[in-house]
């Protein structure tokens, strides 16, 4: 009779605290909440560009994704152009569980191990990226049962070795979620890791605790860390048991947390899919307004909501370099009339130094919409030519990633190029190659004339080969060979520096015309090759190789020849890593000539040599 008194006032003292809790903590929620953002991290390295390590959630307490979400950022006080953002990795979270089972929840015991033992499993938490605590509300605050575990096994040893059993004295709530609160901090395994309180209780408190009711929704709101309730059934809270409940949601409202029922699966399954949202955090970049190095300061905020907002302070090395792009800015738009093939443009960049010293730059490489296109030679930095293949209509950023002789990188401000499509090409002068037109009007009517001029040279030749010789001179004469014998090699008189190029029947030989298929290559290339010189460079450099399969990393930077011997090329391998193969024999020092047919390999780049 005795313990049914005893949970009776229990049962009365917890109603009448909880009236008064509720009271708090709904005038508490009146004034609303704001998100909340975390700078995390930091990496200067790529000056002028900085990059931070954020996360953030809204006055909810849903994650923020900064893919999408607007940010401005401030540098030693200047406004940033743009913050771009610049992928995601994983940190990891920390969840510290507190359980609550006060009498009247014996019962429940096994769903609470339950519950913590599934949010511990594949699914849910990431082993060795996310980490787990267990604690117990006892009369004196909370007690650890288990340190913060990365592996599932952690907690299930815990279980499989202890007993949980209820709290039969009173449980100082109010103080033991206060305490844990302070100390959650300490308790991280990696200080930029989100850190959350899934609290597992009936939401009564005896009188116990010296703090009030709303101290716990503004301490947890103030630290950043949500409160993610649980409510455990208690029979004998009677009239308490929806004063209880209240509490609890009020709590995880006012904290940024969630609030769900113990016996309700998918409940619980949202309060595990909340903290799993905090496990990677976002990298975003900016370039800095003003090449200075030394400390700076730095504030980021929601552009949407200027109050949401973090700062930290960036150390920049005084001797970094910096690149910049030196391209006008009504100099950045051209129009083309497609873009089946890669569009050659001329670039100029500039490195210097902060502290003003001037240092070798070691490789130098262009970025276009985010990916390698080209590596630049570093002597032509002030001047170079790039084939670039993934321009689109629309914008495309353009930078360049330098490293200098002390090993630090410096990746330029963005340049946006703006393609449009038009009937003509139309390319600003500062982005023409030297030597090049991009009037493909001239350019036809150029090839038009280089054709009859070449025309009109053999013709001259054929008619001068047939003539008879001046007065007073003389014209030796080839040899004629008797029928059905083989044409004899004749060497070159002494001191000729002409070679005899004319054929066995006295005539020139016709052009050679040949090209490669494509079989099989990672770069996106035409089908059909043409090689047109006498010499033609095949590799994945495009600075070392008239035909570049840059995204093939089995093809060396300059991996092979083909030289025009006589009216057929010869393929020469040019020391790559791989060799060079024609029908599956690996080319000899020497070289090999090729047949209409054969079948090149590079690497894992596939040819075919074809001569008509």
């Amino acid at each position: 009779m005795g313990h049914a008194h005893s949970r009776i006032l229990r049962g009365l003292l917890a109603a009448l605290s909880l009236i008064l809790s509720v009271v708090v903590v709904v005038g508490a929620q009146e004034t609303g909440q704001i998100g909340r953002l975390n700078i995390t991290d930091s990496d200067t390295n790529t000056f002028p560009s900085v990059r931070l390590q954020v996360y953030g959630m809204d006055g909810q307490g849903a994650p923020l994704d900064f893919a999408t979400e607007p940010l401005f950022a401030s540098h030693n006080g200047f406004p940033v152009d743009e913050v771009v953002f610049d992928g995601k990795t994983p940190v990891g979270t920390l969840t510290v569980f507190l359980i609550d089972a006060a009498g009247g929840t014996s019962e429940q015991i096994p769903a609470i191990i339950a519950a913590i033992q599934q949010y511990a499993s594949a699914g849910n938490m990431q082993e060795q990226i996310d980490h787990v605590a267990v604690y117990q509300i006892r009369a004196d605050g909370p007690q650890q049962l288990l340190a913060p575990t990365s592996f599932f096994n952690g907690v299930a040893n815990l279980f499989n070795t202890s007993q949980l059993t209820a709290e039969e004295g009173a449980t100082s709530l109010y103080d033991s979620v206060i305490s844990l609160i302070g100390e959650i901090e300490g308790m991280k395994p990696n200080p930029a890791m989100a850190a959350s309180i899934v609290l597992i209780s009936d939401g009564t408190d005896p009188g116990t605790s010296q703090a009030q009711p709303g101290d716990v929704t503004t301490r947890a709101a103030e630290a950043g860390v949500p409160i993610h309730t649980l409510h455990l059934e208690n029979p004998g809270l009677g009239a308490g048991l929806e004063l209880g409940r209240t509490y609890l949601r009020d709590l995880s409202t006012g904290s940024r947390g969630v609030a769900a029922e113990l016996a309700d699966p998918a409940g619980v399954a949202s309060v595990w899919a909340r903290i799993a949202g905090f496990r990677e955090h976002s990298w975003i970049r900016y370039t800095v307004p003003e090449a200075t190095g030394g400390p700076a300061q730095v504030e980021v905020s929601l552009l949407n909501n200027r109050d949401v907002r973090a700062t930290t302070e960036v150390i920049i090395s005084t001797a970094a370099p910096n690149v910049v792009i030196n391209l006008p800015r009504e100099s950045r738009s051209l129009t083309l009339p497609d873009l089946d093939e890669p569009v050659e443009l001329q670039l100029s960049t500039a490195v210097t130094w902060l502290d003003g010293e001037q240092r070798e730059v070691t490789s130098a490489e262009l970025l276009v919409n985010g990916q390698q296109v080209a590596d630049i030679p570093v002597n032509q930095l002030a001047s170079f030519t790039a084939v670039i293949p993934n321009l689109t209509f629309g914008d495309n950023r353009l930078e360049v990633v330098a490293r200098d002789i002390q090993g630090l990188i410096s990746t330029s401000a963005p340049v946006i190029i703006t393609v449009t499509q038009g009937a003509e090409s139309s390319v600003p002068e500062e982005l023409q190659p030297a030597g090049l037109n991009f009037n493909w009007t001239w350019l036809l009517w150029l090839l038009a004339l280089a054709g009859l001029g070449v025309a009109g040279y053999w013709l001259w030749r054929r008619r001068a080969g047939s003539a008879a010789p001046a007065a007073g001179g003389s014209r030796r004469r080839r040899p004629r060979t008797p029928a059905g014998q083989p044409a004899a090699s004749k060497p070159l008189d002494e001191g000729s520096a002409a070679v005899d190029f004319m054929g066995a029947g006295g005539y020139e030989p016709s052009f050679v015309m040949a090209h490669l298929e494509v079989i099989d290559a990672q770069t996106l290339m035409p089908e059909e090759l043409t090689l047109g010189d006498a010499e033609v460079r095949i590799g994945r450099s495009p600075a070392q190789s008239q035909i570049a399969f840059r995204d093939d990393i089995t093809v060396s930077r300059y991996h092979a020849v083909l030289r025009l011997e006589g009216n057929q090329y010869r393929i020469y391998d040019a020391g790559s890593t791989s060799g060079t193969y024609v029908n599956e024999r690996q080319v000899p020092e020497y070289g090999l000539q090729l047949g209409d047919g054969d079948e090149i390999q590079l690497g894992a780049v596939r040819l075919r040599y074809r001569q008509l």
